[in-house]
């Protein structure tokens, strides 16, 4: 089991009734989950399964990025004078 330390809530990008109320309801679990974790929401294609697919590799490539130089930032400069590379 690994240990967790952030988590990211999912909803998608669509502006639509049922998107609004997972909206609001991703804000109030971010409300009772930030007491413990850091919490972050992240919108997603979900009508255009290969684009929804894309942003959430996206989203996981950066998340490992930071587990892996978590003093680069995005983009940022490593402690060795290299640019960290955009994913």
């Amino acid at each position: 089991m690994y240990p967790v330390s952030k988590v990211i809530l999912v909803v998608g990008e669509q502006e639509s009734s049922g998107e609004r109320k997972a909206r609001r309801i991703a804000d109030e679990m971010v409300q009772e989950l930030q007491t413990v974790w850091d919490v972050e929401i992240a919108e997603i294609d979900k009508k255009n399964v290969i684009r929804g697919a894309s942003q959430l590799i996206r989203i996981i490539r950066a998340e490992k990025e930071n587990m892996i130089f978590p003093w680069a930032g995005k983009g940022g400069i490593l402690p060795n004078g290299l640019c960290m590379p955009m994913i």
